[in-house]
């Protein structure tokens, strides 16, 4: 079953959604993306986690078939491969090791946004000691950044561009098919931001996964903590 078909299933049965989002039974519940209420289901999973890191130990319990099964899930969600999924414990995390992690040479430029999470800017200021150019896409009064905005500020030494799915302040999406076909047909690598869209993201992706320059953050996960990231490479 799709993450489509989950959610609509859920929002055609309105007893299902309060059981799977007991704070809508009293409250009107509007997600922002962000660090938000624990579904029932998640609730579940963390009991039972627990339970089992009483009886056997948290070292001897290591998430072995729990992070399996969720790996497969994720990469069968995203149309990619098990072996292509890591998972990074923030967003920031992920994006920082794209960045540092690439072959960078002097004279090479990144792309981000004017305005893009600060996750999503910091990492690639820090190669300008590395020698790496960093160019930056103007802030737009709407908030909508177009394919035309992406393109300007590219040249012959682009390696990258960095953006979110959509801006994590003003809610403008960015046409992530249109963006990254045109840099996939330059040759430059898209890293893409995509914790604050998944659902409107995951059939994208999949459309687009078969082509190689790509890079790309997923959703975030719950945790007690916050989050848990998938990371999707693909060079």
């Amino acid at each position: 079953m799709t993450s489509r078909s989950t959610l609509d299933k859920v929002l055609a049965d309105e007893a299902l959604r309060q059981e799977e989002s007991p704070a809508v039974r009293e409250k009107v519940y509007l997600a922002h993306a962000a660090v938000s209420l624990l579904p029932a289901r998640v609730a579940r999973a963390i009991t039972e986690y627990t339970a089992l890191a009483t009886e056997r130990g948290q070292f001897e319990f290591l998430h072995r078939e729990v992070e399996t099964e969720t790996r497969a899930l994720m990469a069968a969600l995203l149309g990619a491969k098990p072996d292509e999924i890591a998972f990074v414990p923030s967003t920031s995390a992920g994006l920082s090791m794209v960045a540092a992690g690439l072959e960078w040479s002097e004279g090479d430029s990144v792309v981000v946004s004017d305005g893009d999470f600060p996750a999503n800017i910091y990492p690639w200021v820090a190669l300008r000691r590395r020698g790496v150019e960093v160019k930056f896409i103007p802030r737009v009064p709407i908030g909508v950044i177009t394919l035309a905005d992406v393109d300007r500020p590219l040249d012959a030494r682009t390696r990258l561009v960095s953006h979110s799915s959509v801006h994590f302040s003003t809610g403008a999406p960015l046409d992530v098919d249109a963006v990254g076909a045109h840099l996939r047909d330059r040759g430059v690598l898209f890293c893409l931001d995509a914790i604050q869209s998944p659902d409107g993201i995951v059939v994208s992706l999949r459309e687009n996964l078969d082509h190689k320059l790509c890079l790309r953050v997923s959703p975030h996960f719950y945790n007690t903590e916050g989050e848990i990231d998938a990371l999707l490479a693909r060079l």
